[in-house]
């Protein structure tokens, strides 16, 4: 006789699933601590929107995107007469000034410079900031100068910035279409006043746009690729001491000389429309637009506006700003520079567009609210930048601060944020210096700490579209898939077999990686059963013989779980008390408890193995369960029992 002492029956949780230079940085007490970067981040915004500096100086070699073609950034300044170079190795017969400092944070890159009585500190700051997908999506990058003397005297200074059209070329030769334009960001307000006001002093930019004439959208694939769709924008405020044109190379030369740039055609020039700061021309509004949770902006556009054709590799926009005497009081300039690509990624056939422009926001806008919003993300930068970088020396020191710090800067060019159909965020990373996939898992997984330590939102942008392909139709296999595709076309794995064969794949690690990632997301959500439903067991369908259904399940598969509290006490014979139809699996604390195929019509004890003790313990524990069915009736239930053997009891004993 068998005495079965019931521990769990019956499951209550259910899924049903259908079908450079050294970077100082105080280190408190003690000397500085350094770190020479490999490539210093400048404008570090995604896999396409990626300009670097290759050396230990920003004056050592033309800044490059990081697939190593030239995507010059060029930034001179005169003191008294004489030019020295800020960023990039021409005009070579200019001097550099002395750079004296770099420091990489995870938003800023900030250079140093001193010479000539005057001290210049020029930072590059990309609002990468994770609490704020509407920010962290955006591909700008601001530039700022900071100027003063540094010997107690006066100096007249002059700033020189350009940008060359190849930052909107896959390859120099490709011609290039370009315009520039005026335009005004007012914000509108519940206050009429106030309203008029502003728009009395619009905040009015000056803005040029480089892009291909071809435009071929989404149209390549593959590692060693730059971005040739879309449109490169560079813009200024019009302050009423600069000057911006798009010009040929020769407008560095006239800047040199006497610190002016050309505001008409020169004879080396291609032909364009030109215009100063300030002048407005024929203003245009192109409406009211809800952007970020504000009560609108209304874009004014003015001046240019029709298209020129260009050469990408000797047309720039050129900008100069005057700063006048400059003395012990820090002067300051900044201007941005963007990316609109429009349409970022191929996802299985949909063209997704970026994640800032989900809601209708265009190139133009972008510019508008970025410049608009610079103070206002200048100190959420700062503050962002101290407080991480607080956190990582508690973790690591000072070194480990600064590694990770240039690591956040890698991590975050890396991919790129686009929107769904539904507006919800889909990162997509690129595999860089490899074979240009899209999405790879074993490139996903040692980047998401980084994700992890912001909160869910990032983790599961990161996770869902690999999660979404292994799920579907297309994906026939019992592992996780390797990658999407081919970076920007998210259409099927391009890795090992593919789609079509198991050769060459990798599916110990990327399926291990991904339970490991899914495992961290429910852990940081504190609850891993939030997304599945609940009911009483038995599951299945009425009539199956020897069922009893309390859940009703008619789909071709179930996923079950459920936490059991262990009691303390001698669990000497431990069964699986278990009714199945069709094929199962049984799991006790990740480890194979049984597995079985056809079909029982009636509740069966199973020993377990003594793999399966070793890991029960007393206090909590998991059981899980999968049930597959093919026809007929259906139906799943298991426990763990207790089987206490007893002699039969005899005729006549008293017992």
């Amino acid at each position: 006789m068998r005495i079965v002492r019931m521990l769990c029956l019956g499951l209550l949780v259910v899924g049903f699933i259908s079908g450079a230079s050294s970077t100082s940085f105080a280190a408190g007490a003690g000397d500085a601590v350094t770190l020479r970067p490999p490539a210093v981040p400048l404008v570090a915004c995604d896999p396409y929107f990626s300009i670097w500096s290759c050396a230990d100086k920003l004056t050592d070699v033309a800044t490059r995107h990081w697939t190593g073609p030239r995507h010059a950034l060029t930034s001179m300044i005169r003191i008294d007469g004489t030019a020295y170079r800020l960023m990039g190795d021409e005009p070579n017969d200019v001097p550099a000034l002395e750079q004296v400092g770099l420091l990489v944070l995870p938003t800023r890159t900030i250079y140093d410079f001193e010479g000539a009585g005057v001290h210049v500190t020029l930072t590059f700051m990309t609002p990468a900031l994770p609490d704020d997908l509407d920010v962290l999506s955006r591909p700008v990058t601001y530039l700022t100068w900071d100027v003063k003397a540094s010997d107690g005297g006066k100096h007249a200074v002059q700033v020189y910035f350009d940008a060359a059209a190849e930052i909107a070329v896959n390859d120099a030769s490709q011609e290039v279409e370009w315009k520039t334009f005026n335009a005004s960001t007012i914000m509108l307000t519940d206050d009429p006043e106030e309203n008029k006001r502003g728009q009395e002093k619009p905040l009015w930019l000056s803005v040029a746009q480089f892009g291909t004439k071809d435009q071929p959208v989404l149209a390549k694939k593959g590692d060693n690729l730059r971005i040739d769709w879309g449109y490169f924008y560079v813009g200024g405020l019009a302050l009423g001491d600069e000057d911006f044109n798009v010009c040929s190379l020769q407008a560095r030369r006239q800047f040199i000389t006497d610190g002016t740039i050309p505001v008409e055609n020169d004879d080396d020039a291609r032909p364009g429309v030109k215009i100063k700061l300030g002048e407005t021309g024929s203003k245009i509004v192109s409406g009211v637009m809800n952007l970020l949770g504000r009560s609108g902006i209304s874009i004014g556009l003015g001046g240019g506006g029709q298209s020129q054709k260009a050469n990408a590799a000797n047309t720039i926009a050129a900008f100069k700003f005057d700063l006048g005497e400059v003395g012990e009081d820090i002067v300051t300039r900044w201007l941005l520079v963007g990316y609109d690509d429009e349409y970022s990624i191929n996802y299985f056939g949909k063209k997704l567009r970026p994640y800032w422009r989900r809601e209708g926001m265009d190139g133009p806008a972008l510019m508008c609210d970025s410049a608009y919003r610079y103070e206002e993300l200048r100190e959420r930068c700062i503050a962002f930048d101290e407080e991480l970088i607080a956190d990582l020396r508690k973790a690591g020191g000072e070194k480990y601060a600064l590694i990770c710090a240039l690591a956040y800067r890698q991590c975050q060019a890396g991919n790129k944020l686009a929107a769904d159909d539904n507006g919800q965020p889909l990162l997509f990373p690129k595999e860089n210096t490899s074979n240009g996939c899209i999405g790879t898992v074993d490139v996903i997984y040692p980047m998401a700490p980084q994700f992890l330590l912001f909160g869910p939102s990032l983790t599961k942008a990161m996770l869902v579209s690999n999660l979404d392909y292994a799920d579907s139709p297309r994906w026939k296999f019992p592992f996780a898939p390797h990658d999407l595709g081919t970076y920007p076309k998210a259409t099927a794995q391009v890795y090992g077999g593919g789609e079509r064969s198991e050769k060459n794949q990798m599916p110990v690690e990327e399926t291990g990686n991904m339970l490991i990632l899914v495992a961290a997301l429910a852990q940081m959500e504190g609850n891993a059963d939030s997304g599945w439903k609940e009911g009483p067991g038995g599951f299945g369908t009425a009539g199956t013989p020897g069922a009893a259904v309390r859940t009703e399940w008619r789909t071709g598969d179930i996923w079950l779980r459920r936490q059991f509290m262990l009691p303390e006490g001698q669990w000497k014979n431990l069964h699986l008390n278990i009714h199945h139809d069709e094929d199962a699996e049984v799991y006790v604390n990740g480890i194979t408890a049984a597995s079985m195929s056809s079909y029982t019509t009636s509740y069966d004890l199973m020993a377990i193995t003594e793999g399966v003790r070793a890991v029960l313990k007393p206090g909590m524990n998991m059981i899980a369960v999968h049930c597959h069915q093919t026809g007929g009736g259906q139906y799943i239930d298991v426990g763990i029992v207790d089987v206490i053997e007893q002699e039969p009891v005899k005729k006549g004993d008293s017992r």
